[in-house]
């Protein structure tokens, strides 16, 4: 049995600057030795119950009143060690932890987290893990569970679960009860894969998944005295998720994202690359992490309260990508997000592109009939007016439950 003592420990509350591991060298992963790397990341977010509200207030404690974020350093590396990535550094606000790691991201809330990797890293594999910890945090929940990805470039080149997109699913399928997966998009052309399970109980899921009873016994008592408290406490926050994936990047934009002689790379390099590309006025407020690859890539968390953005690069010709993730508010909807996305583009200038935005339904039961979907997200339309030479290639729009979703991707008259 693990004590539930070691897996948990005090966080700084306030915001910290970004803390390197020594112990770190600089990451090589086994794809550039195979002489590509597969740029498009597998995204991965759960969410638990109780909220981040009632973690606060319900939990008493050192470790507690933080949920997840008090769990130790130690234990989220070895379930990243199952994912096969490491922690380069971490930098912290008051709301959330953002961990750089050698394969992308992992931003952990006191009630979900959500965890970014690329190469052929085995991401599904940390479910297991993941949510053995929850449970021991007492967040015996999951109220939703997301996972997405880009087509790959390299499919033959990833390990279990993650071959083949029916895998994955398998995989998950024996997890979460009634989950739905999705193809998004034209399967001769850029598409999107999403797994996504309704608002629900899972918990007889994980009490098979977890094998210590006498830890499930517990965290089952202080689940019920946690609900019996304020059930507003369990409803989930308001979300909205804008997601850019880039492609056939300009080589000339893709030049400062390699390393340069006599340069230090690392933070140091990191720093470089975000005055040179202008990544650094994404959010002028923003805590930034960045961190420059040898001989090329990037990788960059920012954090402004409990808003996020991320953004990783692979700028080699033939293979490149860039991605940016954001769930930072954007004032003046439709239009803000179009400015966002050209904001972006104008930095990497891709041949193609795609976006994505999850945007949650404050009050989904009682949602007008004439505001549709559509009406709910940006305008794939507006997003191309704001890009000259830019074709819209296609564009979707899904309802799920609690959830707006659109797909837009475009392609750059060359």
């Amino acid at each position: 049995m693990t004590n539930t003592a070691q897996l948990f420990g005090k966080p700084s509350a306030a915001a910290s600057p970004a803390v390197a591991d020594p112990a770190i060298q600089q990451p090589v992963s086994e794809a550039y030795a195979e002489g590509a790397f597969e740029g498009p990341e597998k995204l991965l977010e759960v969410w638990f119950l109780p909220n981040a509200d009632a973690v606060h207030a319900q939990c008493k404690g050192t470790f507690a009143e933080h949920g997840l974020r008090a769990v130790r350093r130690e234990v989220w590396d070895a379930m990243l060690d199952v994912v096969r990535c490491k922690v380069l550094s971490v930098i912290r606000t008051e709301s959330v932890d953002a961990y750089l790691l050698s394969e992308s991201s992992m931003f952990v809330y006191p009630h979900k987290l959500i965890l970014k990797t690329c190469g052929t890293t085995t991401l599904l594999k940390a479910l297991p893990s993941m949510l053995r910890i929850a449970m021991r945090a007492g967040l015996n929940r999951v109220w939703r569970l997301f996972y997405s990805r880009k087509s790959f470039m390299f499919p033959d080149r990833q390990h279990y679960p993650h071959n083949g997109w029916q895998e994955e699913v398998s995989f998950l399928d024996d997890l979460f009860l009634e989950g739905s997966a999705y193809l998004v998009g034209k399967t001769n052309a850029d598409h999107w894969y999403l797994y996504l399970t309704a608002p629900q109980d899972n918990y007889c899921t994980l009490k098979s998944i977890v094998a210590d009873a006498s830890a499930l016994s517990e965290l089952t008592r202080i689940e019920a005295r946690r609900h019996a408290s304020d059930p507003r406490l369990l409803q989930p926050e308001d979300d909205q998720t804008v997601e850019i994936l880039m492609t056939d990047l300009d080589r000339d934009a893709a030049q400062a994202f390699y390393h340069r002689l006599g340069e230090k790379d690392g933070h140091v390099g990191g720093h470089r690359v975000d005055a040179e590309t202008g990544l650094d006025k994404i959010d002028r407020t923003a805590q930034m992490d960045s961190y420059l690859f040898s001989p090329c890539g990037y990788s960059l968390n920012a954090l402004s309260g409990e808003n996020y953005f991320t953004v990783h690069v692979t700028p080699e010709p033939g293979y490149s990508y860039a991605s940016f993730e954001t769930n930072l508010p954007l004032a003046g909807g439709d239009r803000a997000v179009s400015q966002l996305v050209r904001q972006v583009v104008d930095i990497f200038r891709p041949g193609k592109f795609s976006v994505t935005v999850f945007k949650s339904l404050e009050h989904a039961n009682t949602q007008p009939a004439e505001e549709t979907v559509a009406a709910k997200l940006p305008a794939a339309k507006d997003i191309a007016s704001q890009l000259k030479g830019w074709g819209l290639t296609d564009r979707i729009v899904y309802e799920f439950d609690g959830y707006h979703f659109g797909f837009a991707s475009f392609e750059h008259a060359r």
